[in-house]
């Protein structure tokens, strides 16, 4: 028997915005330009998953600040 995962509550721009310590202004633009956490969108409203947001910011991690972004298209 498959027993469906429960589904976390989903964050809207601004409470994710809080969580990251950035301003909804860098989630839109990071939106826009496919660099920010990955979102779900239900008809108009744009969602934040919180795994992804965890994903994401493991992603951005460095060692130094000359550290390459790996995931930077050239």
């Amino acid at each position: 028997m498959n027993i469906p995962t429960p589904i976390l509550p989903l964050l809207d721009t601004e409470s994710a915005a809080t969580e990251l310590d950035v301003s909804s202004s860098f989630l839109n633009k990071a939106r826009l330009t496919g660099k920010g956490p990955r979102f779900v969108k239900i008809g108009r409203a744009v969602r934040y998953e919180p795994s992804e947001i965890a994903l994401w910011l493991a992603g951005r991690r460095r060692h130094s600040t000359s550290h390459k972004d790996a995931t930077r298209l050239k």
